[in-house]
């Protein structure tokens, strides 16, 4: 199991202070679809829906952080906003 995916996976949880079968049930997935996302990562097609849920918590986590290592691929209009941002 990759562990930062494993760990943005229970940073997601922890910031909504709910349980991985809460998070299953919210996204229509099973509890081993969740476990799926800690090793290889979490769907693109939900992330724009975890960045907003997550925006107002302690811990807000940009589509960016949901995929550190192929971002770029599905949503390019990110990368003049990260360049800004540096």
């Amino acid at each position: 199991m990759s562990k930062s995916k494993k760990i943005i996976v229970n940073r997601i949880v922890t910031a909504l202070g709910i349980r991985k079968t809460d998070l299953a049930k919210m996204f229509n997935v099973s509890k081993g679809a969740i476990h799926s996302w800690g090793v290889s990562g979490i769907p693109s097609e939900h992330c724009r829906r975890i960045e907003s849920m997550l925006a107002d918590t302690l811990d807000p986590m940009t589509r960016i952080d949901l995929r550190p290592d192929d971002w770029q691929k599905w949503w390019p209009e990110l990368k003049q906003d990260s360049k800004k941002a540096a």
